[in-house]
């Protein structure tokens, strides 16, 4: 039987954000299984996620977003799960057995708590107002800097890649995470392991594409 064409797909992305993920599958779909899709660069910086043409996509002003035809799907983890689940031949996680419950499980602790502790990082006042903020950035660096430790112990497992010999969302995530590390001040020579991972990763084609286009870099 053959597969309907999918729908259009465009991706709203900023750059250095967890949308790197979802860029990251969107191009090794494109490069391994020829899927088309469209991008709109949001530099948050410039609070480009507040312009109304914007809002009008995702009323929550968050990347990234992926208008699938006429639907906005937001939020990483659902974005990822649709694209597994529509092009699974992609293995953007490892097929149904214990390696891919391991690695959902890896992908939703760094959404769900390394990811906060970072932005409680970067933008302190944000939960804290202007008297508290030094005291949650103190105590964010902590909770980020045992995170660190924690994926350096799993990198240093890992045969290759984290699940094989190919990368997956889970090692896109882990590049995010380490450069968001470097702007933060964090000695990179810390964990040697994980920046071997993500020098792999940048070393693939589809890796290296997204990280050259979004200009990131580990320092």
């Amino acid at each position: 039987m053959l597969r309907a064409a999918p729908p259009s797909l465009r991706l709203y992305w900023g750059p250095g954000t967890c949308s790197f993920v979802a860029h990251f599958a969107l191009e090794r779909l494109r490069r391994e299984l020829g899927v088309a899709y469209d991008d709109t660069r949001i530099v948050l910086a410039q609070r480009e996620h507040f312009a109304p043409e914007f809002l009008a996509v995702n009323p929550r002003h968050q990347v990234p977003t992926l208008m699938i035809g006429t639907t906005p799907l937001t939020q990483l983890a659902a974005i990822l799960h649709y694209l597994d689940h529509t092009f699974p031949e992609a293995q953007l996680f490892p097929p149904p057995g214990p390696m891919r419950w391991q690695a959902l499980s890896t992908f939703l602790w760094l959404n769900t708590t390394v990811h906060p502790s970072h932005t409680r990082l970067f933008r302190p006042e944000r939960f804290g107002g202007e008297a508290g903020a030094a005291s949650v950035a103190e105590i964010a660096r902590t909770t980020f800097a045992a995170a660190l430790g924690e994926i350096e112990t799993i990198c240093a497992g890992a045969p290759h890649f984290l699940h094989g010999d190919r990368p997956d969302a889970v090692d896109a995530y882990v590049f995010v995470i380490l450069h968001w590390a470097g702007l933060r001040g964090f000695d990179l020579q810390q964990f040697p392991a994980t920046v071997a991972l993500v020098e792999r990763f940048r070393a693939t084609e589809a890796g290296g594409a997204i990280v050259e286009k979004e200009g990131l870099a580990l320092s």
